[in-house]
């Protein structure tokens, strides 16, 4: 039996794109295609499950105020 990857919700250090990934140590920007290291510094939520990290995602690309 596999084990499930957590997923995160990741932030990019050279464009602040938002986005998804179940890397453990590297992902790469799906806007300016850098490649970032996965750390406290980019790692903003991390769930278990796709459903809850993908509404966390929408939320958080709102912004204050805006609803999702």
């Amino acid at each position: 039996m596999t084990a499930i990857r957590p997923v995160k919700v990741v932030r990019c250090l050279r464009c602040h794109n938002l986005q998804l990934t179940t890397a453990s140590r590297f992902f790469t920007c799906f806007r300016c295609r850098t490649r970032n290291r996965v750390g406290p510094e980019t790692v903003l939520k991390m769930f278990k499950d796709i459903n809850s990290a993908h509404a966390a995602l929408v939320r958080l690309k709102a912004g204050p105020g805006r609803p999702p």
